[in-house]
């Protein structure tokens, strides 16, 4: 098993915090017909609404914007040597009148992002090198062959 150390409580609570967005948002599960925790709830909500306290919000949306905005100027930038001059989200109805939107994120989503997205990049190269990806215990690995063949 492998042991963290952390410098403080704040570097916990904030690593712990991290986690829990990664795994509840963005890590799906097997056990949860290959959705996220958040996806499995909002359909468990859609059929049993009078179960729930609250509404169950999937909030990777807007991170999940800010986050591809992050990735995707990380990118043009090693590729241009700068910055993109602009970046913007556009969104087009999927029905009529396909009416169109363009969206421009607030600096304060971005700086966040910024930091998320580079702690989701850390994280992920923790899990490559050591083989051990959260949500999927040893007991229950299994080879691309093995799932098909069921």
């Amino acid at each position: 098993m492998k042991t963290t150390y952390f410098a403080n409580a704040e570097e916990m609570t904030t690593t712990l915090e991290q986690y829990a967005k990664v795994y509840n948002h963005h890590l799906v599960q097997r056990n949860l017909g290959h959705s996220t925790p958040i996806q499995a709830m909002k359909v468990w909500y859609r059929k049993q609404p009078e179960l729930f306290k609250k509404r169950v919000f999937d909030h990777s949306g807007l991170d999940s914007y800010a986050i591809q905005q992050a990735h995707y100027s990380a990118v043009y930038r090693h590729i241009a040597g700068h910055d993109p001059a602009a970046f913007v989200f556009l969104a087009v109805e999927k029905t009529p009148p396909y009416a169109i939107g363009i969206y421009q994120l607030p600096e304060s989503l971005l700086m966040r992002a910024q930091t998320d997205w580079r702690a989701a990049l850390n994280f992920w190269a923790e899990c490559t090198a050591s083989s051990q990806y959260p949500g999927y215990g040893n007991d229950d690995l299994m080879t691309v062959i093995d799932f098909y063949s069921k």
